[in-house]
């Protein structure tokens, strides 16, 4: 403590210096970790652009079975009208339901997954100006 009293300017530059070593260091971290945005974003991208596939096959998928639901339906109901037809109509009546909510759905989550790509795009361009 005596001999902070006595030359206190050689402490403070100690401090001066510590606190610029920080500093630099928090600068080349912060430029780093910004480098290393660029992949991380293109993986984010690219994991976004395969869930638009997955859900563009999902929607062919489901368009392509409401046809022959439908036509199974028809069949069950006018076939014999028993309570084992009406069960299975019924379930194909709901799985019919569940097929058309779940179509209908999927544009909007695909145009919500193209925003999001689009957003992620934009957003990796700003940072590499």
């Amino acid at each position: 403590m005596e001999a902070i009293m006595q030359h206190p300017f050689r402490f403070c530059g100690k401090i001066g210096a510590a606190v610029a070593i920080l500093a630099v260091a928090v600068v080349v971290i912060w430029f780093n970790n910004q480098k290393s945005q660029g992949p991380k974003i293109a993986k984010e991208v690219a994991v976004l652009t395969d869930s638009v596939n997955v859900l563009t096959t999902k929607i062919n998928s489901v368009e392509a079975r409401i046809p022959a639901l439908a036509d199974s339906l028809a069949y069950w109901l006018v076939a014999t009208p028993s309570k084992k037809t009406a069960a299975i109509a019924a379930r194909i009546k709901r799985e019919l339901e569940t097929l058309e909510a779940e179509r209908q759905s999927l544009p909007r989550r695909r145009a919500e997954l193209d925003s999001l790509i689009m957003r992620r795009k934009n957003s990796f361009a700003y940072k590499i100006r």
